[in-house]
C-alpha cells in the first residue's frame, strides 16, 4: 500500500506520533511522513492519516487550507483517518467540532473514511506524550492496515461469490 501520514503540530507531540505511525507502518508499505503545508495533490494513494493538534479548538489551519485547495474528487477512491493529539483534561469530550468538520470535507472531496477519529492524549498541557500512547497509536494503526487487507482480499473474490458470508457474524 501506499500511504501518506499527514501531520501538523503546534509543539511538536503530533509530529512525533505521525512520526510513530509512520515508522510502524513502513515495514510492509510504501509511506510518506509530511507536513500538511507541504502536501500536495495526492496521487496513487490507498490511505492518509491526518493528525493535528487539539489546542483550544482551534482548527488545524494548514490542514483545512490543503482540502480546500484540492478539487472535487481530489480523494476519490482514497481511505482516510483523522487523529488528534489533546490533553487529557478534555478526555470526556471525545471528538470536536473540527473532526466532525474535517471528516466532512475529506468525504466532500470523494475520500472513504476507514475508521472513527482517534485521540490520544498528553500528560500535561504543553506534552509530552507518553510511550504508552504511542504504543497505543501503532496498534490503532496496525489494525487498520489489518482492516484494509482483509477488505482487499474480499475485493479481490470473484463476483460470483457471496462476500457477506465473510462479515456476518453467527449466533452458534
Amino acid at each position: 500500500m501506499h500511504i501518506w501520514v499527514l501531520y501538523e503540530t503546534r509543539l511538536g507531540n503530533t509530529a512525533y506520533v505521525a512520526k510513530a505511525i509512520a515508522s510502524a507502518l513502513s515495514t510492509s508499505n510504501r509511506v510518506q511522513l509530511m507536513e500538511a503545508q507541504n502536501a500536495v495533490m495526492p496521487s496513487h494513494v490507498d490511505i492518509i492519516f491526518i493528525g493535528y493538534p487539539s489546542h483550544r479548538g482551534r482548527s488545524p489551519e494548514a490542514i483545512l487550507s490543503w482540502l480546500t485547495k484540492l478539487p472535487y474528487n481530489a480523494l476519490k477512491g482514497i481511505w482516510f483517518t483523522t487523529f488528534d493529539i489533546r490533553y487529557r483534561r478534555f478526555r470526556l469530550f471525545p471528538r470536536s467540532g473540527v473532526s466532525k468538520h474535517m471528516i466532512k470535507l475529506l468525504q466532500q472531496l470523494g475520500g472513504k473514511k476507514v475508521s472513527a477519529h482517534k485521540s490520544f492524549y498528553l500528560l500535561g498541557k504543553g506534552g509530552p506524550i507518553s510511550d504508552a500512547e504511542i504504543r497505543r497509536s501503532v496498534r490503532w494503526v496496525h489494525s487498520i492496515e489489518q482492516l484494509l487487507s482483509l477488505m482487499s482480499t474480499v475485493d479481490a473474490l470473484p463476483d460470483n461469490h457471496d462476500k457477506s458470508v465473510m462479515f456476518s457474524h453467527s449466533s452458534q
